[in-house]
């Protein structure tokens, strides 16, 4: 009954980390700190799982610095879990629980071929780990490997069936099946709504509706789905998303509203200086704009390409910048491939040609 228990509590974990998988930092302390990136410069990738002397870890605590980079965006707080996963990873053997868990961790520090090695260990050991077949989809997808990704959803046994439909839904979204699938997740969430399911897997599965819903090309159900979404759990992912869409139907002032929370999650803060430059309300936040220009002026010279995607929206749509916003979005691409990655290399392929136009001038 325990090993049951703990089994559902990891799914519970895994399906509630899906929402930070594209979230990366904030500024939510001092935006021009050395220290904000100063372990990014050592690579974790670089590490091999080798015997060593065993060491507890306590996944409780881990959790805890997990949920809170979950709803800060503040990747500090992946750093901390690191520390406390490192002397467990050095065992002969580790957990599959601590594999996945530490998977997600590297995952989100855009150390990929590490993050596939831990879950692919943790598989492994237990090929009936649904956590970690739910975890192996989300990076094969942010991979592009799509074939992959619906083959780990395949693998999913003992979940619910919501899940199952999500982790499809997620697959058809990058393979171009949206409209398909948005009816029939759509049709599930209906039922589901009445079903006290668990709130995290409610959250995590409208998210993804209004994700085939923008790819649809329907904003209002989009905008639906991010609400429902948002109305059970609050992610910087999910409120950016809907963000998002208030810009691209030009309601700057409902964008404003949605943002007048005094987030300084770096993907919303990105979206308020988008927004007040619409509104023509930029010198408001001017001494904001100068600590984020600082903050990616440095990032970009130590060729830390960690938030490519949030830079090179930046440089698109607050400073107009669009040699550097391309560049940023092959880089961006280069690390990861979700609809969101790709809809911004295609954005800014113009901004190549305006580019290369001003300078033969």
């Amino acid at each position: 009954m325990h090993a049951k228990f703990k089994t559902r509590a990891m799914l519970m974990f895994v399906l509630s980390i899906f929402f930070v998988l594209a979230v990366r930092v904030t500024l939510a302390h001092d935006p021009l700190s050395d220290e904000h990136h100063a372990q990014h410069d050592d690579p974790h990738s670089a590490h091999e799982l080798s015997p060593q002397r065993p060491q507890r870890v306590d996944l409780n605590d881990v959790r805890a610095r997990v949920i809170s980079f979950r709803v800060t965006g503040d990747d500090r707080h992946l750093d901390d879990a690191w520390e406390l996963l490192e002397p467990a990873l050095a065992l002969s053997t580790p957990d599959p629980e601590t594999l996945v868990t530490a998977s997600f961790v590297a995952q989100s520090r855009h150390e990929f071929d590490f993050a596939m090695r831990l879950i692919s260990r943790a598989l492994e050991i237990d090929r009936t780990n649904d956590e970690g077949w739910l975890l192996l989809a989300s990076i094969q997808l942010v991979l592009g490997d799509t074939e992959a990704a619906d083959m780990a959803c395949g693998q999913l046994r003992s979940v619910v069936l919501l899940v199952s439909m999500t982790c499809n839904a997620r697959v058809a979204l990058a393979t171009g099946d949206h409209e398909i699938a948005l009816k029939r997740l759509g049709g599930m969430l209906k039922i589901a709504a009445s079903q006290h399911l668990s709130p995290d897997v409610l959250a995590w599965s409208y998210s993804v509706a209004g994700d085939l819903a923008v790819a649809s090309a329907a904003p209002e159900q989009a905008l639906m789905y991010y609400t429902h979404s948002l109305n059970i759990a609050e992610r910087t992912q999910v409120r950016s998303a809907l963000v998002d869409v208030l810009l691209s139907q030009a309601d700057y002032e409902t964008a404003s509203q949605v943002l007048d929370d005094g987030s300084l999650a770096l993907p919303l803060l990105v979206r308020r200086l988008i927004v007040a430059r619409q509104l023509d309300r930029l010198e408001e936040l001017q001494p904001v704009l100068t600590k984020v220009e600082q903050e990616f002026a440095a990032w970009i010279a130590k060729e830390d390409w960690l938030h490519a995607r949030e830079m090179a929206r930046f440089f698109i749509d607050v400073i107009d910048r669009p040699d550097l916003a391309r560049r940023l979005a092959l880089i961006n691409i280069d690390l990861q491939k979700e609809p969101e990655d790709l809809r911004l290399e295609v954005r800014t392929r113009p901004l190549q040609v305006r580019s290369e136009s001003g300078r033969s001038r």
